[in-house]
């Protein structure tokens, strides 16, 4: 009958889910136990330089600030400032044009344009797509207020942090104290309860370098306030009146 057939047919899905999984089973083990044959996590950097070939990505080589060795040097610093800090005021309904054809008229148009070519291959500034097709070959004039340059999208991705900014000030507090606290010739330390998430972030930067020790206290009582309960009963109050 039908009945009988799906039953037979979910008893041998049930045998064959088995038998596979049994056997990826097996090759999943015999792939890790060959992989780790012979494998020693090394516990130094050195280590790990010494029995392996290290590869460095090429792409980000151009990046980074060069050593100043000319007034030239300090002359593309400005300029590449002064670039970075136009495109930076973008959302600003204010227009810097007039500002910043002055600032680029103090200096040559070679070095404009090495500044230029230089802020782009380093990957800090790309071109708006509506302006590729018309954007001139020679393509190294400077951004004014209508400018058709724009801080790249890994260069922003780069600056962009996950923590929030009051962290930072929960932190930097933190560390004043301690400060404060070892200038006056105590023993720096500071009570702290970890529901700050800057103080937590101070806590892990200090564990993760060894400089903080821990004396935990635990009370002996503890009292749960529910909001939900409140201390007036309207139902009581209902009937006394009545």
């Amino acid at each position: 009958s039908q009945k009988e057939r799906e039953e037979r047919w979910a008893q041998c899905y049930k045998d064959l889910v088995l038998l596979l999984q049994d056997h990826y089973k097996k090759l999943h083990s015999q792939e890790l136990s060959r992989i780790s044959e012979g494998f020693v996590l090394p516990e130094t950097a050195e280590d790990l330089l010494e029995n392996y070939r290290v590869l460095r990505p090429q792409k980000f080589k151009k990046r980074g600030f060069n050593a100043i060795h000319n007034v030239m040097d300090i002359h593309a610093g400005v300029i590449n400032s002064t670039i970075l800090s136009s495109l930076n005021c973008v959302g600003d309904k204010t227009s810097w044009s007039y500002q910043l054809f002055n600032i680029y008229q103090q200096y040559p148009d070679k070095l404009l344009r090495a500044v230029m070519a230089k802020t782009r291959s380093d990957q800090m500034v790309s071109l708006r797509k509506r302006y590729l097709r018309t954007h001139i070959r020679s393509g190294d004039y400077l951004p004014l207020s209508s400018s058709p340059y724009q801080l790249s999208i890994s260069y922003i991705n780069l600056l962009t942090t996950r923590y929030q900014f009051e962290l930072y000030g929960d932190c930097l507090g933190m560390y004043q104290r301690l400060w404060a606290a070892w200038q006056d010739g105590e023993c720096p330390h500071e009570e702290v309860m970890a529901t700050q998430g800057g103080i937590a972030a101070c806590i892990v930067e200090f564990c993760s370098q060894e400089q903080i020790d821990f004396k935990l206290e635990i009370p002996d009582q503890i009292i749960v306030m529910d909001p939900n309960v409140i201390q007036k009963d309207e139902t009581y109050t209902r009937i006394v009146q009545r």
